[in-house]
């Protein structure tokens, strides 16, 4: 949404020469290629996040009516999550991951994807490269300036967004 940054820098007036829409799609570009290992580490970290434990369904638990026949389905079950937790977190499935992020960021690179770039770049560290292109002082200020200058209601995204976070 470079466009936004542009219509803000606009309406606060406070620089000689607003920002282009391709300027503020390059600061975009750049801090994107500047996280991109990090926004690929990241994503691989998010892939390879395990959730396991040891349970049994309860219609199998009612069924079960030794201690012996118990602790056997537990050990069923445990051995089948530790199974799930080593083909995870083989080295060899967490390397094509991490692989298939790199790539999926130089695509977005190579698309010049720019809403792919702003989905995945770090928000708090490109604000700061940003919000100085409109001449506020401090991220807050611009923040300010958004919210007074942006009419959310005629930009579908951003209403689209609101709605998501009032869910």
């Amino acid at each position: 949404m470079p466009e936004l940054v542009v219509q803000v820098a606009q309406a606060m007036g406070l620089v000689e020469e607003v920002p282009t829409k391709e300027q503020v799609e390059t600061v975009i570009e750049n801090s994107f290629k500047e996280n991109l290992l990090k926004i690929a580490a990241q994503r691989t970290f998010e892939k390879s996040n395990l959730k396991i434990s040891v349970s049994i369904q309860r219609h199998v638990l009612d069924v079960l009516k030794s201690s012996d026949k118990v602790e056997e389905k537990l050990l069923e079950e445990a051995q089948s999550q530790a199974e799930y937790a080593k083909k995870k977190l083989d080295p060899s499935q967490i390397s094509k991951s991490f692989n298939e992020e790199i790539n999926f960021c130089k695509r977005a690179i190579d698309n010049k994807d720019v809403n792919l770039m702003l989905l995945l770049t770090p928000g708090k560290s490109l604000l700061q490269k940003i919000f100085p292109l409109t001449g506020a002082r401090t991220a807050l200020d611009f923040a300010r300036a958004c919210s007074k200058h942006i009419q959310i209601e005629k930009i579908p995204e951003l209403l689209q967004l609101k709605e998501k976070i009032l869910k």
